[in-house]
Formats: structure tokens, C-alpha cells, sequence
């Protein structure tokens, strides 16, 4: 499915929900790896997604925890994380871009971490390709004063600042799916704004990305605008088997 920046601002019945792979195809390889990012391309998931943060050196790299082996990723050089299997940003750049579309979810909450990454983005001329992943409503007010063309998707805690995050340029409400409900959706939304959903039974209960058939076809028929899944394999075949041929 071919999805323009437009098409992503826009509700999810003028087009197929999206699959987010949710760290690479995680559900089957090790999340945020190449293997796992390769994988979920092969798997025909619209986007890929993954963990940003900042090595002792200033590198961006795809990590999710802020520690590894019991060492903090920023007191660790670009170097030492690689040796560990972790993968700096600017080389999931290189392989993915062309072939997918990429969701950076920014695990450093400043305004400042926001603007080097966006800085890194439109360095590359990627600003229409990649999707910001943000956690407040001020790195929402810094992203949108760099670029007008970057999507940014709102990884917010409290859902009642969705209204203050549209208001400063947002694109996406992030919801998980234990919260869900037609109210919630309703809300989130707050007129026509789209609605991703990382799936989950519950905090504790599962890791984030995990779903199965039935619980994908009930977020396909709520007509959510995306899902966050660790399977990217199984969402499409299900979007696929659900999608009335009318749909691109």
C-alpha cells in the first residue's frame, strides 16, 4: 500500500489500516535489528518502527531500554553499542529508506533530543518519509517549527492533551489497545485526527505488539487508522483477508 504524507494525516475508511511493525518484525528476530527490520519489509508492513536514543558520542542509535548489559546507552560510545548488536539510526536510514516508510519513537522526552533527530531527518531530505513519534506537547511545538512535512505521531500518556497536541501541529493519536473503546476513539480523534493503536491485553499482562486474528479483525473494525504489532506477517494476512476489494 503506497502512503503518502497526505494519506497518513488522513482517517483510516478512505484507505486500509496501516501494519506498524513494532521494533522490526520483533514477534519472530530480535526487536530493533537489521534482521527484524528486513524481516517486516519482506512482510509487506506499510512502516517500520524503532527506539531512538543518543550514545556517549552523539550517535543515534535503535535501542529500546535505557541500559544494556547493566550500562546506560548514554555512557556507552556508538562503538561499544554496535559491538553489542545494537544498531546506529543513520544505518536503518541507508537499507530501509526507498523501501519503507520509518516511525522513530524518541525515547528522550526534551525538546532538545526532538530537534537534533528532526535536524538528522531533513539532513538526509528524509522529512517526508519518516514519522516522529513524540511525548509531549512541546517536542510536538519543536518538530513543527523545523519541518512542515514530518508526520508526527503522539505518543502522549495522558490522552486529555490531544487536543493541545493538534493544536500545535500533531498528526496522530497513539492510543494502547486496552483502552480502547468507540468513546476513546471518539475523543482521541478529536474531529477527524487519525488514531494509531499499539496493541497490548494490558501493562504487566503482555509485551506491547502482541495481537492475534480475532483481536486484529476487532481493530480493523473499529477502523482504526494503524496498528503497533510485533507480527507484521499476521496483520496483513488478516487486513488482507478483511479489505473489501474496493480498497487500494
Amino acid at each position: 500500500m503506497e502512503l503518502s504524507t497526505k494519506s497518513l494525516r488522513e482517517r483510516g475508511n478512505r484507505r486500509p489500516t496501516a501494519v506498524i511493525a513494532h521494533r522490526g518484525f520483533s514477534a519472530a528476530y530480535p526487536e530493533n535489528t537489521h534482521e527484524a527490520f528486513e524481516r517486516a519489509v519482506d512482510a509487506g508492513a506499510d512502516l517500520v518502527e524503532t527506539d531512538i536514543r543518543l550514545s556517549s558520542d552523539g550517535v543515534f542509535v535503535c535501542h529500546h531500554d535505557p541500559t544494556t548489559g547493566g550500562h546506560e546507552i548514554s555512557s556507552l560510545s556508538a562503538d561499544d553499542l554496535a559491538a553489542r548488536g545494537i544498531v546506529p539510526l543513520d544505518e536503518v536510514f541507508d537499507r530501509l529508506m526507498g523501501r519503507s516508510r520509518l516511525l522513530l519513537d524518541l525515547k528522550i522526552k526534551t525538546p532538545a533530543f526532538a530537534s537534533s533527530v528532526v535536524k538528522s531527518i531533513l539532513d538526509r531530505s528524509l522529512g517526508c518519509q519518516v514519522v516522529v513519534g513524540v511525548r509531549s506537547v512541546e517536542q510536538v511545538r519543536t518538530v513543527r517549527s523545523l519541518s512542515e512535512d514530518v508526520v508526527i505521531l503522539g505518543l502522549l500518556r495522558n490522552y486529555e492533551t490531544f487536543q493541545d497536541f493538534y493544536r500545535e501541529g500533531g498528526d496522530i493519536a497513539r492510543l494502547w489497545e486496552e483502552h480502547l473503546s468507540e468513546k476513546c476513539l471518539e475523543d482521541a480523534r478529536c474531529g477527524d485526527h487519525a488514531v494509531w493503536v499499539t496493541t497490548r491485553r494490558g501493562k504487566g499482562i503482555e509485551p506491547p505488539g502482541m495481537v492475534d486474528d480475532e483481536r486484529m479483525r476487532r481493530l480493523l473494525g473499529l477502523e482504526v487508522d494503524g496498528v503497533l504489532v510485533n507480527d507484521p506477517a499476521l496483520a496483513m494476512k488478516v487486513r488482507q483477508a478483511t479489505t473489501p476489494a474496493s480498497l487500494p
